[in-house]
C-alpha cells in the first residue's frame, strides 16, 4: 500500500488528519463522543511505523481494555498489510506487569509472582482481620481503602501519617500487614502493578533511563479516566522529547468514584507549555436531536474544555420523554415502546439505569411479555467458582509461595483435611516465616502416621504428580487438562450427581478450550503467560451483546458501546443524579454520566422518570431529574398518562400495587445521632462514610458513600446502621 499523505487525506477528515500528523511534542486530542478517536490512534500508530520509520518497540501505546488493545493491533496490521507486533501496546496493568516480570527481583519478588484478584485479596484480608480479632470491619472496606491509597500512590507509612483517628490507624495497620502478606506469597494485587512499577522506576535509575531512552513515542487512550498514580507513571516513562499524545474527552470522565482524576485532562497544559490541542468535535454516530440533548445538558458543567459536538447526520426523531406514576408503569411503557415499534430489533436496543437494583422491575416485565433480554454485569466466566478452583491449582504450580491459592486447593475437592489442621499449619508457617506450602511439606520429612498426616501425605503425592504433569513436553491445553484430571476435580464434578455440577463441568471444559485458544494466539507462550492474561481481564473485556436480545445495563457499563435505540430510565433527582446537593462537585460527574448515556444512542432515544419509586419497601416521592430541565424543550416530545400493555396469555397478568406509605415530615424518632464524616457499617454494603444528612425524624435521610464508591441515600429507621466512631 502507498501509505502517503494523499492516502491519509482520503481516509480521515481534516481534523483527524491534523491529529495523525502531530507526531512530535505534547498533543492533546479532545475527542468528543463518536468522533473516531480509535481511527485516529490506529492511523497514527501505522503512520509512525510507515512514514516516520519508528520501530514498533519504540512506541508505548496504552488503552483501557485488553480488547481495545487487541483490536488496535489488528487494525494497524490491516492498514499496513503486514503483521506488526507492538510489545508495549496494552492496558496500564498489562504494560506494568510486563515491566515487573522483567525486574521483579529489584523489589524482592520473583518473576513468577501471582496477580491476586478481588476474591484472593478478600481471603488474605479476612485472615489478617481474624488474627487481629477485628472481624467487625468488612474485608471489602479494607480493600477499598487500600486501593484508594495505591491509586494515589500513598504507601502504608504515608497512610499512617495521614490518619486522623483510630479507624484510619487501623486501616493503615492492615494495609501494612496486607502488603507484607502479599510479598510473603510472592503476589501482587491489581493496583500493585502500577504502584510497584512506579516504585521500581523511582528506585532504579538505570531501569528508568533504559525505558525513557528506548520509548520514543507515548500514546494514551481514554486519558480522562487516568488516576494520579497512572499519570505519575506516564511522567516517569516519558522520554526527553515529550513526544506524548493523550486522547480523551473530559465530558466522558465518569470514574471519579474509583480514583479517576478529570483534572489530569483539564490541566494537561499545565505540564507542557508547548501543548498542541486538537478538538475532534464531529460526531459520526448520533442524530442531531440526540446530540442536542447531550450538548444542552453538558454545557452546564463548569469544569470542562470548551467544545461542542456536531454531526452531519439527519435531525432524526425527537427524543421521547416518558412521565410515569411509579417504576411499574415505567417498565410497562417501555414494553409498549418495544412492542409497538418494530423499526429496531431487540439486538439494537439497550435499557440503561443508574443502579443495578432498578433492573428487577424491567426484567419482570420483559419476562412476562416473552421479550428476550440479557443483563450485562453478571458473574464473569473467570470469576465462577469451578474456574477459580482450577486457576488456584495452576497458580500454585507456577508460584508455590502463593499461600492463598494453596489454601484453596488443599481441600478442593474434599480430602478430609479439616480447618483445624489447616489453621495449625498456617500458624506453623507464620512462626517459621515460611509459606503454607513449605509448612505442609514438613510432613514428607517428619511423617508420624497420624490420620491428618496420612491425608496431607496423600495430597502432597497428588501435588507432585501435578508438578510432573505441567513440566511435560505437551501443549498448554493438555497440561491444564492433566491438572483437572489428576487433582480429582474432574471426577468430583462428574460423579457428584448434582445438576449444577454438570454446568460446572462444562465450564471447566471451556477453560481447557480457553487454554488451547491462548496457545493458538500466542505461539511459544506458556502457563505463566496464560495466567497473567486471565489475571488482567476486566469486566469490559467480556462485554458481548446478543443480537436477539434487549440489553440491560448500568450507565457505567455502557461506556464505549453504542445502540440504535436507547431507553434511559430512572431520571429522578436522588437517583440520577444520585445526589441532590446542587453545590456538590460530584454533580458534574453525574452530568457527565448522563452525557455518556445519551451519546450511546444512534437513532432513537427515550428518557423516562417516575414521580414515586419504592425504596426499602416504601414509596418515596421524587422530582424529575434536574437534567431533564436542562434540556432545550424543542428536542423533546413528552408522553404522559397511563398506557397499559396486555401480557401474552401464557404470562401472568400484572397489577401495580397501590402506594400505602406517605412520609410524615413532622414526626421525630429516637435513635443514634448521625453527622457528616461519620463512619458507619451496613450489613450488605459494608463500611461507609456519611456525606450528608437531610431532614429529621421519620423523614431523615443519609447520603453515604460505601466501598463501591457510589453514594447511596438511606433512611436510618430501616437501614440498621452500626456507628463505627
Amino acid at each position: 500500500m502507498n501509505f502517503d499523505i494523499d492516502y491519509l487525506r482520503s481516509q480521515l477528515n481534516d481534523v483527524q488528519y491534523q491529529a495523525v500528523l502531530g507526531y512530535d511534542g505534547p498533543q492533546l486530542l479532545l475527542a468528543g463522543a463518536g468522533s473516531g478517536k480509535t481511527r485516529v490512534l490506529t492511523y497514527k500508530l501505522a503512520s509512525l511505523v510507515r512514514n516516520r520509520g519508528v520501530a514498533p518497540h519504540q512506541v508505548l501505546a496504552v488503552t483501557f481494555t485488553n480488547k481495545a488493545a487487541r483490536e488496535m493491533k489488528t487494525r494497524v496490521a490491516k492498514i499496513l498489510e503486514t503483521p506488526c507486533s507492538f510489545p508495549w501496546l496494552g492496558t496500564f496493568h498489562s504494560v506494568c506487569a510486563r515491566i515487573l516480570r522483567m525486574y521483579a527481583e529489584h523489589l524482592g519478588y520473583t518473576s513468577s509472582f501471582t496477580i491476586y484478584d478481588r476474591d484472593d485479596q478478600k481471603r488474605l484480608v479476612k485472615k489478617i482481620l481474624k488474627q487481629a480479632g477485628d472481624e467487625k470491619i468488612k474485608p471489602e472496606s479494607v480493600i477499598y481503602n487500600i486501593s484508594n491509597f495505591k491509586n494515589n500512590y500513598i504507601s502504608f507509612d504515608g497512610a499512617a501519617a495521614m490518619a486522623s483517628g483510630g479507624y484510619d490507624l487501623r486501616i493503615a495497620k492492615y494495609y501494612s500487614q496486607y502488603q507484607k502478606g502479599l510479598k510473603a506469597n510472592n503476589a501482587m494485587d491489581f493496583d500493585d502493578l502500577i504502584f510497584l512499577t512506579i516504585s521500581l522506576l523511582k528506585q532504579q535509575e538505570e531501569v528508568r533511563e533504559r525505558f525513557k531512552n528506548s520509548v520514543r513515542y507515548v500514546l494514551i487512550d481514554e486519558f480522562q479516566d487516568t488516576n494520579k498514580a497512572q499519570f505519575q507513571l506516564i511522567q516517569l516513562l516519558l522520554g526527553p522529547h515529550n513526544n506524548i499524545t493523550v486522547v480523551g474527552d473530559d465530558d466522558q470522565s465518569i470514574y471519579g468514584w474509583r480514583g479517576a482524576e478529570v483534572t489530569n485532562i483539564l490541566n494537561f497544559g499545565d505540564y507542557f507549555s508547548n501543548l498542541n490541542t486538537v478538538k475532534m468535535e464531529q460526531n459520526y454516530r448520533s442524530t442531531k436531536n440526540i446530540l442536542g440533548v447531550a450538548s444542552s445538558v453538558i454545557k452546564h458543567n463548569r469544569e470542562r474544555h470548551n467544545k461542542t459536538i456536531w454531526t452531519a447526520n439527519d435531525d432524526g426523531e425527537k427524543i421521547v420523554l416518558l412521565e410515569n406514576e411509579n417504576e411499574n408503569q415505567e417498565a410497562e411503557k417501555i414494553i409498549r415502546q418495544l412492542k409497538n415499534d418494530d423499526t429496531f430489533s431487540n439486538g439494537e436496543t439497550a435499557i440503561f439505569y443508574r443502579t443495578n437494583a432498578q433492573s428487577r422491575v424491567l426484567e419482570d416485565q420483559l419476562r412476562r411479555h416473552n421479550i428476550p433480554y440479557m443483563v450485562l454485569g453478571g458473574i464473569r466466566f473467570y470469576d465462577r467458582k469451578e474456574v477459580k478452583d482450577v486457576l488456584a491449582y495452576l497458580h500454585v504450580l507456577v508460584n508455590p509461595k502463593d499461600s492463598v491459592s494453596f489454601g484453596r486447593i488443599i481441600n478442593t475437592p474434599r480430602r478430609g483435611i479439616g480447618n483445624k489442621t489447616i489453621e495449625m499449619f498456617t500458624d506453623m508457617a507464620l512462626q517459621n516465616n515460611t509459606t503454607l506450602f513449605e509448612a505442609f511439606c514438613t510432613v514428607e520429612n517428619a511423617y508420624n502416621g497420624t490420620a491428618a498426616e496420612k491425608k496431607i501425605a496423600s495430597f502432597l503425592k497428588i501435588y507432585r504428580a501435578l508438578e510432573a504433569a505441567v513440566q511435560q513436553e505437551s501443549s498448554l491445553a493438555e497440561k491444564v487438562d492433566a491438572v483437572i484430571e489428576l487433582s480429582g476435580y474432574h471426577a468430583f464434578l462428574k460423579e457428584s450427581g448434582i445438576e449444577d455440577d454438570r454446568d460446572r463441568l462444562e465450564n471447566v471444559a471451556e477453560f481447557v478450550a480457553a487454554a488451547a485458544d491462548f496457545e493458538n494466539r500466542n505461539p511459544g507462550k506458556g502457563l505463566a503467560e496464560f495466567l497473567q492474561e486471565i489475571s488482567l481481564y476486566t469486566q469490559e473485556d467480556e462485554v458481548k451483546v446478543r443480537q436477539s436480545s434487549v440489553t440491560l445495563m448500568t450507565v457505567h457499563s455502557a461506556k464505549g458501546l453504542e445502540f440504535s435505540r436507547v431507553f434511559l430510565t430512572g431520571l429522578e433527582d436522588g437517583l440520577f443524579p444520585l445526589i441532590r446537593d446542587a453545590d456538590n462537585a460530584d454533580i458534574e460527574e453525574e452530568r457527565r454520566l448522563f452525557y455518556v448515556a445519551v451519546t450511546r444512542a444512534e437513532k432513537k432515544l427515550v428518557l423516562s422518570f417516575a414521580t414515586s419509586r419504592r425504596t426499602w419497601g416504601n414509596a418515596v416521592f421524587a422530582d424529575p431529574s434536574r437534567f431533564i430541565n436542562e434540556i432545550e424543550p424543542h428536542f423533546l416530545t413528552r408522553e404522559t398518562g397511563m398506557a397499559r400493555v396486555t401480557a401474552p396469555k401464557t404470562g401472568r397478568h400484572y397489577e401495580p400495587v397501590e402506594d400505602q406509605y406517605i412520609p410524615n415530615y413532622e414526626e421525630e424518632c429516637e435513635g443514634p445521632a448521625f453527622f457528616q464524616g461519620q463512619h458507619v457499617q451496613h450489613k450488605l454494603f459494608g463500611m461507609g462514610t456519611i456525606l450528608k444528612t437531610e431532614g429529621f425524624g421519620e423523614s431523615a435521610r443519609l447520603v453515604i458513600r460505601f466501598q463501591d464508591g457510589n453514594p447511596k441515600k438511606m433512611i436510618p429507621k430501616f437501614a440498621k446502621l452500626t456507628v463505627l466512631d
